[in-house]
């Protein structure tokens, strides 16, 4: 299997990761039991987010990009779509001076006043220690540097898993992994079959651990407390993106890419809907009601939710990007 797959198919990725989101913050609930655990894991779309983010950094450091350099384009390209829906929220929210400054600086998060943003304030502060890990790690022993890491951190966020920010800590192993992948796809390597093997049994190992979760669990003192609620993804993230990013690829080479063009679309704008999804559901959910013999759960209330809040983050993406190229120039 080609790991170049991942490259490919990244904005396909982003897209199934955000809209595995979406079905987690979604007011709805599935009678089929396989869709209503696709739900309920939906938090497993973040940890993809951090997975491809620091994927797509490792091409970035290969084509030149160091330094400062590489920290400012990183930040101008979140912080302009951040700050207008953090002002929204702010108004909605009736945040006061100190509580105000606090979310736009994204420092509102690390003292514990308010999680709701929390990706930005985490994103932000790996891409500040990127440029150094990443400079450490090119330096040779790639796959031993980043196991080495990958268990100091995972260790960190087990000793920190009733902290606040464990919903941050518990990501920071799938982002170190996430540049060797990187490497990995970059050098354009071919997974043979023992590799194969080893990644199924990665997969396999976090569906035992999400499948032990959920039966052990009692009011969420497993998942939460125990972590299984993130760190089955640290073994499946890799190997799901393989998954699909082959599948997708197959359906390609079928002629089949609507799929794939769908969730292109919605990758094209992942942020941006991420940020703005919740915002719709405060909104959109006291306006929005189908009589009840049609209601089925909530699930077409929220798709529908879900369709509007795509349509804002095109136009805001469309907008911004004007903004921020005219600033540019």
């Amino acid at each position: 299997m080609k790991q170049s797959l991942l490259s490919k198919y990244r904005t396909e990725l982003m897209g199934f990761a955000v809209l595995w989101i979406a079905f987690l913050h979604a007011q709805m609930w599935f009678r089929f039991g396989p869709l209503q655990i696709f739900k309920r894991t939906g938090h497993g779309g973040v940890d993809i987010f951090f997975f491809l983010s620091s994927f797509g950094l490792y091409y970035a450091y290969q084509k030149g990009e160091r330094g400062w350099s590489f920290i400012k384009k990183r930040l101008l390209r979140i912080i302009p779509i951040f700050v207008p829906i953090a002002i929204v929220r702010i108004i909605i929210n009736h945040y006061d001076f100190t509580a105000s400054f606090m979310l736009l600086s994204t420092y509102i998060f690390w003292i514990g006043w308010d999680r709701s943003m929390w990706f930005i304030s985490g994103i932000i502060l790996l891409y500040l220690i990127t440029p150094w890990y990443l400079n450490y790690l090119t330096k040779g022993n790639e796959k031993k540097k980043t196991f080495l890491w990958v268990g100091i951190t995972l260790i960190i966020s087990i000793l920190l898993r009733n902290t606040w920010q464990s919903v941050f800590f518990a990501r920071v192993p799938i982002y170190l992994l996430g540049f060797y992948a990187g490497k990995l796809s970059y050098e354009e390597v071919i997974f043979d079959k023992r590799a194969m093997l080893y990644l199924c049994l990665s997969f396999v190992v976090g569906v035992i651990l999400y499948c032990l979760g959920f039966y052990l669990d009692v009011e969420d003192s497993v998942l939460w407390g125990w972590g299984l609620y993130w760190y089955p993804n640290l073994f499946l993230v890799w190997p799901l993106c393989l998954f699909l990013s082959s599948f997708f690829d197959y359906l390609d080479r079928k002629g089949m890419s609507l799929l794939g063009s769908v969730l292109k679309q919605f990758g094209s704008v992942s942020l941006e809907f991420y940020l703005l999804h919740e915002l719709c559901i405060r909104y959109f959910g006291n306006r929005i009601a189908f009589p009840y013999p049609y209601e089925y759960n909530g699930i077409l209330e929220n798709l529908l939710i879900i369709l509007l809040t795509f349509i804002i983050a095109k136009i805001y993406h469309f907008v911004m990007n004007g903004i921020t190229k005219g600033v540019n120039v």
